[in-house]
């Protein structure tokens, strides 16, 4: 787990973006990754959109689960698929 305060990688001066779901409403800051990956199976090219965010626990605990709909600040609407640990004391939450 990190030392520093992860408080500062969610600055949207910076690196993060802010979200906004409304079910409950709430509105925190996230890192958007919208990782893409192409695949050719048998000929057949398949592109997969893995959009994910990467926020503090406190700011989707309780908050943020499956199916749950959030507008990702400057990217659009996505839906969660899964939320976990990231292994540095971060939340990453998957969309789709």
């Amino acid at each position: 787990m990190f030392e520093k305060n992860l408080n500062d990688f969610l600055e949207t001066e910076e690196f993060a973006v802010k979200v906004r779901c409304d079910n409950p409403a709430r509105t925190f800051t996230a890192i958007f990754d919208d990782v893409g990956t192409v695949s050719n199976i048998g000929g057949v090219v398949i592109e997969n959109a893995n959009a994910k965010l990467t926020c503090a626990p406190a700011s989707v605990q309780g908050f943020v689960w499956e199916r749950t709909e959030v507008d990702v600040e400057g990217h659009g609407v996505f839906t969660v698929t899964r939320t976990g640990p990231d292994g540095t004391g971060m939340i990453v939450v998957e969309l789709e």
